[in-house]
């Protein structure tokens, strides 16, 4: 799908590349993780004892990151992560890996002890704004749901961050409209 994606941003010429830098973005919901480690090492070394296919790396974007909360819930080097809301996953890179490949040195030998593994990483970003930009101008909301999307993510605001929230879902109201920022 990655590829896919990729491929008809660029035969559409950047029709979505105002919006969100024409990037394919993900929404990583609950149970989207069946465990999550701060160790890279330690989450290869879980990914080859589970033998898992897939290992998603996260890290915080450079211009707007969304950093997560660790909880550790379910044991030793088992952090329980939870990221806000409006957090949304550019996806940078995939790639096809064999397991063995990952860490060699706590593999078996052997054939049967290979498996395909893809690599996804991904960058952590707060871009809630954009996002509701985007689902809007493709028709993806409905009638007034953006208003009432916008009105719950100023409520989530602590006290100093909602003025500025306030602000700033007005000037997408008002450049949604046409009318322009100010």
């Amino acid at each position: 799908r990655f590829a896919a994606h990729r491929k008809a941003s660029q035969e559409r010429g950047g029709e979505d590349g105002r919006l969100l830098g024409g990037h394919c973005w993900l929404a990583l919901g609950a149970g989207t993780f069946l465990s999550s480690m701060s160790s890279r090492h330690e989450a290869v070394q879980r990914l080859l004892r589970t033998k898992c296919n897939v290992l998603l790396c996260i890290r915080p974007d450079d211009t707007s990151p969304c950093f997560p909360k660790h909880m550790m819930l379910r044991g030793s080097n088992v952090d329980d992560t939870l990221f806000p809301l409006d957090a949304a996953f550019h996806v940078t890179r995939i790639t096809r890996s064999v397991s063995s490949d990952l860490d060699p040195g706590v593999m078996p030998r052997g054939p049967a002890q290979k498996w395909p593994v893809h690599l996804v990483e991904v960058v952590s970003s707060s871009r809630f704004l954009e996002v509701m930009e985007a689902l809007e101008s493709r028709g993806e909301l409905g009638p007034e749901e953006l208003e009432g999307r916008l009105g719950d993510w100023i409520e989530a605001a602590a006290g100093a961050e909602r003025r500025e929230r306030q602000l700033q879902a007005g000037e997408l109201l008002a450049k949604l409209c046409g009318a322009g920022p100010g």
